[in-house]
């Protein structure tokens, strides 16, 4: 941290990891406007290239939707190791049902949301979690989105 930072914005992720311990949450911001949304909660939209996999739309009840039988031995990319809404949220949710990461053939770490989304476009990797608000400016302003759609979401949870 730098002390002359006076307000930013980060993933649930990284405070749940210890950045908690240096910082006071000031605000939250509303996630409604975003399909996988509800007030503070949000879902991360899983991804693949467009026609490998049913579009589907976020569940009203906010609960996960893990396509397992489509997701089992692709290769998983992800912004960062201590996003929730890039790998920690989907954890979890893999958890509840039994399974772990280990159902990806390969794991590898993008750098961003938008990272992963063109890694799938191009093919460099088959699956990512991106968060709803992420999702949503990507369809806007990423090219790359185009050639992707999503096909399964994770649980609401605060973002």
């Amino acid at each position: 941290l730098h002390p002359a930072l006076l307000f930013a914005q980060t993933c649930w992720g990284p405070m749940e990891t210890g950045l908690s311990e240096h910082v006071q949450v000031i605000g939250q911001p509303s996630y409604d406007a975003f399909e996988g949304g509800q007030g503070e909660l949000y879902s991360s939209a899983i991804v693949m290239r467009a026609g490998e996999a049913p579009s589907i739309g976020s569940p009203a009840d906010g609960s996960p939707l893990i396509p397992l039988d489509i997701l089992r031995g692709k290769h998983f990319t992800f912004n960062s190791l201590d996003s929730m809404s890039g790998i920690v949220g989907l954890t979890r949710d893999l958890e509840a049902l039994g399974e772990s990461l280990d159902i990806f053939s390969e794991r590898s770490e993008s750098g961003g949301h938008r990272a992963s989304i063109v890694a799938i476009a191009e093919g460099r990797a088959d699956v990512a979690a991106i968060d709803c608000l992420s999702w949503a400016l990507a369809q806007r302003f990423e090219p790359a989105a185009e050639a992707v759609a999503v096909v399964g979401w994770t649980r609401r949870r605060k973002g």
